[in-house]
């Protein structure tokens, strides 16, 4: 077909049946060019509306609107492989392989694109302009119409015939009309030509690309870089009415440029930024400086928009916020210090391992702290008799004491039924650890009590204590006569751990003094309390080691039998009319065990009602004891009387019952003791001890035991040396002198760093804050302690509650940032209320103007109210908060030190 051949009919309207007129003509004159042809005057953007909406109204009117199209894309990537050859020459295996991979989604109105999807509902203009150089512009957008659009004519033609709107005459006025939009009227009728022939310039071909594609069916668009050779105003003109058509006709238009003019880029709805292949943003355009801002890079006022898009993302031009943050700390921000950092902490591992290493095979271990004995020759010469004949010393005490007497009749002792043994089958609710126990303990009688492993032995001795935490006890105590009141029965009476519990950094005449201190009554003068310290050193042999520290047990200080000796003497100071011993003599060899019973046997000597619960003592231990008090299995006594000399009174009962077996020569009398009284022993020969003995003259006497405690604060508390009450304020008072010097330490070094105002109302603030902080810190730590039964679960609880409190703080995360549902927690938090206080108290009047990233410039009590959410009425009620969580602290540290007790006895 020959184009330059074809004939432009004049402009006529498009009439249907009834006159109704389809034409649209622009307001002005037609004009008349050289050649004779008619054509509409130059249109502007209201013409170009009026034209859109033209071709809009037709297909309205004819029910032919087009479909809408929405383009979706997700995880795209596109990746193509990397070969190196020595040659550039083409190959088969080039041509039959694809070298670009395309993954993920491409969607038209939620459907994937594959091959069923129409292809002329997309179009590509290509940043290429590729024409047939023999061609004028008029006839290639009139071919391009034909090839693209003429079935869409022939359809909105078909349809009109079909609803009998009448005869048709088609006219060519919209390719006109699009030549004159493109600016492209002057060279219509010119060839496009090429390299080889002369023809319209590269803007002029540019334009013909795009409205080659403008003319057909497509309803998506994608440019490529169309205003290349286009000046800004003929750029504008285009994408005017690019937009106009976006928006009347419903098509979907994305468009690439390199370097559009401000007012080029204000036609755009949204835009897509890319960098490096991956989208930094894609949102609305008016937008897009916003977004940027927020993450600290603002446009200058003198800037493009579009060129400070393209421009602010190079890395030698900008830093990340990391590493902004990182300059202002003065940190550094290269990569390779990364790796520097973590071969220097590597380093510092092996290092401290190697030295770990050599300390530990070429070091010795510390040595025991040697006690130089001063002591005047009188004295030595005195112990050294003590030692070779045992004599003892009866001198009335400095301190005189009520010699006392213990009596307990038909004691029981019931806990609840373990639940394993009311699974196994058994109905009774309340298990019986003591069954019907009487005795009596006499001052001066030294009193053994004894008996095989579960005999409850130490049951007793807490119950007669006053130890015991929990069960059910029935039976009366009386001391001289009168029952037992435990307010008072705690001041009379002294109890010996078998484990040595003291304070290793006092010497032992402080730990006396200490003890002195707290126990004996207020009436008791200095001098006297001095002199009665003395007189127990002298009856426990301690006097040379007066000035010792009592050290770490194992390690350092005094040795096991010189610490159970402090221990007694610990309880003696008090001066105690009755003393429980447990396990006095556990542990240690002869020698050591021998010291020990003869400063017990000294105690009992000055009157006091000693009772001693001892396994498996040597002959010259157990012989040592006045009255023995035997326990079988199952909480019943057995044997409540004298030893006699040589245990010939006890030996001489128990060989009494028949079928008892008899001790062997030189046997001991306290292993002889515990065989026959065995369970087995007792099955064996047929006969109950607990019957024999309730029938015996010897159903008298018996003696308590005690099990071990953990802490000091059980100990002296229940030997009555202070009340829950004060040990509670001396533990926190003793807190607070520590705490005001390490705040005012503190103050004095970091204040003045930090370039905080130096003024006296700003420093109070800064310390009372500080010092608040130090406060509860120290309660919560006291609070768990006392709330939890060992330091591993304190421990536990404790670190949890520090990472809440460090993560809500408002430090780490702001609270206008913490989500809505966790901003509770930051309100709970007593560690936000010291941020706040410190941050309100310091910066909340400061007026300076500061450049915040991504904020813009502002002062520094707008950015407080603005990101840290800082307000007037808020400073009041942290200050008031802090000193309720403090005495919330304390209330509940007073209260689990008194009421919880998880000593179980």
């Amino acid at each position: 077909m020959e184009y330059r051949d074809r004939q432009t009919a004049p402009a006529a309207a498009v009439e249907l049946a009834g006159g109704e007129d389809l034409w649209w003509s622009s307001s002005a004159d037609v004009v008349t060019t050289t050649a004779g042809r008619r054509e509409p005057p130059p249109l502007t953007h209201e013409d170009n509306r009026g034209f859109l909406q033209m071709l809009r109204e037709k297909k309205q009117r004819l029910g032919m609107e087009a479909a809408k199209v929405e383009v979706a894309f997700e995880r795209l990537t596109v990746e193509a492989d990397v070969r190196v050859g020595r040659r550039a020459v083409p190959t088969l295996l080039n041509c039959a392989i694809n070298a670009a991979q395309i993954k993920g989604k491409v969607m038209y109105n939620g459907q994937a694109m594959n091959s069923s999807t129409p292809h002329y509902l997309r179009a590509y203009v290509s940043q290429y302009d590729l024409h047939h150089p023999e061609m004028t512009v008029r006839e290639m957008i009139d071919f391009s119409s034909k090839m693209l659009g003429t079935s869409n004519q022939l359809e909105m033609l078909g349809e009109a015939i079909r609803r009998k709107k009448g005869a048709i005459n088609k006219v060519d006025q919209d390719l006109d009309s699009f030549i004159k939009i493109l600016g492209l009227s002057e060279c219509a009728d010119t060839l496009v030509g090429d390299e080889l022939r002369r023809g319209i310039s590269g803007g002029q071909k540019k334009r013909a690309t795009i409205g080659e594609m403008l003319v057909g069916l497509a309803r998506c668009f994608f440019m490529d870089d169309i205003s290349t050779g286009l000046d800004s105003s003929t750029t504008f003109e285009i994408m005017k009415f690019l937009q106009q058509m976006a928006h009347l006709m419903d098509l979907t238009m994305v468009i690439s440029l390199l370097q559009p003019p401000p007012e080029t880029l204000e036609l755009f709805d949204d835009i897509i930024l890319l960098c490096e292949g991956k989208i930094v943003y894609h949102g609305p355009r008016e937008n897009a400086t916003d977004f940027f801002e927020t993450m600290g890079f603002k446009c200058p006022s003198r800037k493009n928009v579009a060129d400070f898009l393209q421009e602010e993302f190079h890395y030698n031009n900008a830093n990340t916020v990391g590493e902004a943050i990182l300059k202002i700390r003065g940190q550094l921000t290269q990569w390779h210090w990364y790796w520097i950092c973590v071969s220097i902490l590597f380093g510092y591992s092996v290092a401290f391992n190697i030295l770990s290493i050599f300390a530990l095979e070429f070091m010795n271990s510390p040595h025991k702290h040697q006690v130089n004995i001063k002591a005047a020759k009188g004295n030595l010469e005195y112990s050294c008799q003590m030692v070779g004949n045992g004599n003892t010393s009866t001198d009335q005490a400095i301190l005189p004491f009520r010699p006392l007497s213990l009596v307990f009749d038909h004691i029981n002792y019931f806990v609840d039924m373990p639940k394993e043994m009311t699974k196994n089958g058994v109905t009774e609710k309340k298990l019986q650890l003591l069954q019907d126990v009487s005795g009596a303990f006499r001052p001066g009688v030294l009193t053994a009590l004894m008996g095989i492993t579960g005999a409850g032995k130490t049951t007793l001795l807490d119950v007669l204590a006053g130890r015991k935490t929990g069960g059910y006890t029935e039976g009366t105590i009386k001391i001289a006569g009168y029952p037992k009141k435990q307010e008072t029965f705690s001041r009379i009476s002294g109890y010996c751990e078998q484990s040595d519990i003291h304070s290793p950094n006092l010497t032992v005449y402080e730990s006396l003094k200490f003890s002195a201190w707290l126990r004996l009554p207020s009436n008791v003068k200095p001098h006297q309390r001095d002199m009665f310290i003395e007189e127990v050193m002298s009856l426990v042999e301690l006097t040379d080691l007066r000035n010792a520290m009592v050290g770490i047990p194992d390690a350092t200080g005094l040795s096991a039998e010189q610490r159970k000796r402090l221990t007694i003497a610990v309880e003696l100071v008090a001066s105690p009319s009755i003393i429980f011993m447990d396990e006095p003599t556990t542990g240690l060899d002869a020698r050591a065990a021998a010291i020990v019973m003869r400063t017990v046997r000294k105690t009992v000597d000055t009157g006091r009602t000693v009772v001693c619960t001892i396994h498996q003592p040597s002959i010259e231990i157990f012989e040592s004891f006045d009255e023995l008090l035997l326990m079988k299995r199952g909480g019943q006594l057995i044997y409540s009387g004298s030893l006699g000399p040589l245990s010939s009174s006890m030996i001489k009962y128990f060989e009494a019952i028949p079928g008892v077996p008899r001790i062997n020569k030189g046997q001991n009398p306290a292993a002889w003791m515990l065989d026959i009284s065995s369970h087995t022993t007792e099955y064996e020969i047929g006969i109950d001890y607990a019957e024999v003995y309730r029938n015996s003259s010897l159903y008298s006497i018996l003696q308590p035991v005690v099990a071990m405690e953990r802490v000091v604060l059980y100990r002296e508390k229940a030997a009555g040396m202070y009340s829950t009450m004060a040990y509670a304020i001396a533990q926190v008072s003793i807190e607070l002198p520590y705490m005001f010097v390490q705040v005012l330490m503190f103050s004095a070094i970091v204040y003045p760093m930090i370039g905080f105002q130096l003024t006296a109302a700003k420093f109070f603030w800064f310390v009372m804050y500080m010092v608040m902080g130090f406060m509860y810190y120290t309660l919560l730590g006291m609070m768990t302690v006392a709330l939890t039964p060992n330091i591993e679960i304190t421990m536990g609880l404790s670190f949890l509650i520090f990472i809440f409190w460090n993560v809500f703080s408002g430090f780490i995360l702001a609270r206008e940032m913490i989500p809505v549902w966790w901003r509770w927690v930051y309100w709970a938090d007593p560690a936000a209320w010291t941020v706040y206080g410190l941050m309100f108290s310091q910066l909340g009047d400061r007026t300076e103007l500061i450049r915040v990233p991504g904020l813009g410039e502002q002062t520094v009590r707008e950015f407080l109210e603005a990101y840290l959410g800082l307000q007037d009425r808020y400073f009041e009620l942290v200050t008031c908060l802090h000193l309720a969580v403090i005495a919330l602290f304390a209330f509940l540290f007073f209260l689990a030190i008194k009421h919880l007790k998880f000593q179980r006895r």
